[in-house]
């Protein structure tokens, strides 16, 4: 299962301690959706951290939009419907949501990548991102 997808470290290590030993793929696929949960609300407090600390207008509105894209996207609407979606034996809304998804953290690292310096976010998104696709092909395989 995880050689059909291109991030096999992170996949090894986000199904290292499933709740249950004998997971079934849908189980599989609750456990990463849940590992996106996870690394999402990390996400959310590390932009909460950032903006206690950055005072330019335009770097606070970028994160301020991060907020909103974890918050209300992510965290708020495609986690928790893809997880309900898989446990209502639906794997096809919950990766085309997972998919979704990722086009919040894209458009989350598009606005924060022209920091000076780079992206204070881009390792967070990166591995968010890279979950969302693992999720996904996961739920593919449900189906």
């Amino acid at each position: 299962m995880k050689a059909n997808t291109q991030q096999r470290s992170v996949c090894r290590n986000s199904a290292a301690r499933p709740r249950k030993r004998s997971a079934d793929v849908k189980g599989l696929a609750i456990i990463i959706v849940n590992k996106v949960k996870e690394k999402g609300v990390a996400t959310v407090e590390q932009i909460n951290n950032l903006l206690a600390s950055i005072t330019d207008p335009k770097k606070t509105d970028a994160l301020r939009s991060c907020l909103r894209y974890y918050n209300y996207g992510i965290l708020g609407g495609d986690v928790i419907a893809a997880k309900q979606s898989l446990e209502k034996d639906n794997p096809i809304v919950a990766a085309q949501l997972m998919n979704d998804s990722a086009g919040n953290a894209r458009n989350c690292e598009d606005r924060v990548s022209t920091f000076e310096g780079g992206s204070p976010l881009s390792s967070s998104n990166t591995n968010v991102n890279e979950l969302f696709f693992i999720a996904a092909a996961i739920a593919r395989l449900v189906m």
